[in-house]
């Protein structure tokens, strides 16, 4: 069980434990302890903390972090601050953001009463941030693009810890895989702006938003990557995204692997190379798998909405934004479109 937790502190608060890594000495990482609990700050934390008393990341090089922590607590005046934080049973507590005590903080419980009484169609929290799907204003119009039946849907993003303000994210559900395709990127972003009155500007949001507009260039983008062969380049795109990944089952990293690499058509085989990386990036460009782009994004949307963590799917929507986002590199050069496989991977 995972319980949200606000409190109060200042910098002179902070007791900071160095851990090493016994694998690695020369790496090590900190445990923070605020009101006699020892936590694990993550890098929300250290994000927000930097932003607050504007400092970077590269002054712990040079100083330890009680330096830093009592240098800034002896020059600044405000150096309280609010923080948030998950609190576990078995103790592996997580400091999430800290912020201004002057700013007004939406609370976990709150944004969950609010999106579910505007209609999510899914729910879930993650380190900071409560995600809810919904449908927008104006319906979620099932249409055809190609071979497929879509329907338009949106995603809000709302930080529970004080960090940051809401996000808006158009996506497409693709009905017969029921694969959601989440375009994280700014072409496909609204941020909402909260001011003092968080819970109203979110209501506001989520009774109002539509974007016609947008879900009418993202269905677009979809149709020419159904047209549109695969370069080279592409499929390491996806290919170097999904070898960062830390599987929980490697076995199922392995199938999945394979499967990208039966998906485009043995592309090592097909030009006689034992690494792609042997091609220059332009040349890569210019050099098609067998497979579509669109294809690479079902796969994508596959992966993301049924076999991975969280922040792992997270990843894969990125990149699938990011493709939707830009040309293909050899956009339009497929003369018809075709039947496209419902899944790839096997449950």
């Amino acid at each position: 069980m995972t319980n949200i937790h606000y409190g109060f502190a200042n910098l002179r608060d902070i007791k900071v434990e160095k851990i090493i890594d016994e694998k690695n000495p020369k790496k090590s990482n900190v445990n923070i302890e605020l009101d006699g609990k020892q936590f694990a700050p993550s890098a929300r934390f250290w994000r927000s903390f930097f932003s607050r008393y504007h400092i970077s990341e590269s002054v712990f090089r040079y100083f330890s972090h009680e330096e830093v922590f009592q240098r800034i607590s002896s020059k600044v005046r405000a150096d309280d601050f609010r923080y948030c934080s998950e609190e576990h049973e078995n103790g592996n507590n997580v400091l999430l953001a800290v912020s201004s005590p002057e700013r007004t903080v939406i609370r976990a419980g709150t944004v969950e009463r609010v999106v579910q009484a505007y209609g999510s169609v899914e729910t879930e929290y993650h380190e900071g941030f409560v995600t809810s799907t919904h449908i927008p204003r104006s319906g979620e119009f099932q249409y055809r693009i190609g071979p497929d039946e879509f329907k338009n849907r949106y995603v809000i993003k709302t930080p529970i810890d004080g960090f940051g303000e809401p996000q808006i994210y158009l996506s497409l559900f693709r009905m017969i895989c029921a694969n959601g395709a989440i375009g994280f990127t700014p072409a496909f972003r609204s941020e909402v702006r909260t001011g003092k009155d968080p819970e109203h500007a979110i209501i506001r949001a989520l009774s109002c938003f539509d974007n016609a507009k947008g879900y009418s260039q993202m269905a677009a983008r979809f149709e020419v990557a159904q047209c549109s062969w695969a370069s080279l380049f592409e499929v390491q795109r996806v290919y170097n995204q999904l070898i960062k990944l830390k599987f929980s089952e490697p076995e199922f990293g392995s199938s999945a692997l394979n499967r990208l690499y039966e998906l485009t058509g043995r592309p090592q085989e097909l030009y006689g190379l034992a690494n792609l990386d042997q091609l220059s990036e332009k040349r890569q460009k210019v050099l098609p798998a067998k497979c579509r782009v669109y294809d690479l994004l079902n796969f994508l949307t596959e992966m993301a909405s049924h076999h991975l963590s969280h922040d792992q799917a997270l990843k894969l929507h990125a990149l699938t934004g990011s493709f939707l986002a830009d040309d293909y590199d050899l956009e339009g050069s497929a003369d018809h479109v075709q039947s496209f496989a419902d899944l790839f991977l096997a449950s």
